[in-house]
């Protein structure tokens, strides 16, 4: 404790989720996947106190056929409590968005995929990996460091990262 303050606990992150098929995979337009992290005191991004919110989770889908997002992805990290510092500036500690990838033969993405981070943005947003020679689509994709992230088909490591 310090100063009277009330000892408050860290928001959790949004955990692991492992999609595979054995052959194509699709989110329809009303399908929505969500890994994102939790607010202080287990507040879905409703910032209470101090504490930090939680980090975006991981999503993986590993399917030999083509994917296809028509949907919502989500691993967003969540907002943070406000304090405020010495000099009376206010201040939040919001998780870092989480970790998207996907290992398909095809990517189709006409939806949305989001890794900010608990702030809503890409300072500290989450990775997006696109792991296929053929990608398209019109849908987005928010608060990547890196927008996409495409590695041949070789999968011999870091040898072959394409930006």
């Amino acid at each position: 404790m310090f100063c009277g303050d009330r000892a408050q606990s860290g928001g959790q992150g949004g955990g692991a989720v492992y999609f595979g098929t054995t052959a194509n995979f699709t989110i329809t337009t009303t399908g929505i996947i969500t890994a994102n992290g939790w607010g202080p005191n287990g507040a879905t991004n409703n910032p209470g106190g101090a504490a930090g919110g939680g980090a975006g989770g991981s999503i993986w889908f590993g399917t030999p056929g083509a994917w296809t997002n028509n949907g919502a992805i989500y691993a967003v990290g969540a907002a943070g409590g406000v304090k405020v510092d010495d000099l009376g500036h206010p201040y939040q500690a919001g998780g870092s968005g989480g970790y998207v990838f996907v290992d398909p033969l095809s990517i189709v993405n006409n939806g949305i995929i989001d890794v900010s981070d608990g702030s809503g943005s890409s300072l500290h947003g989450g990775l997006v990996g696109l792991d296929s020679a053929n990608i398209s689509g019109t849908g987005s994709i928010s608060g990547s460091l890196r927008r996409v992230q495409a590695i041949c088909p070789c999968h011999d490591g870091l040898a072959s990262i394409k930006n």
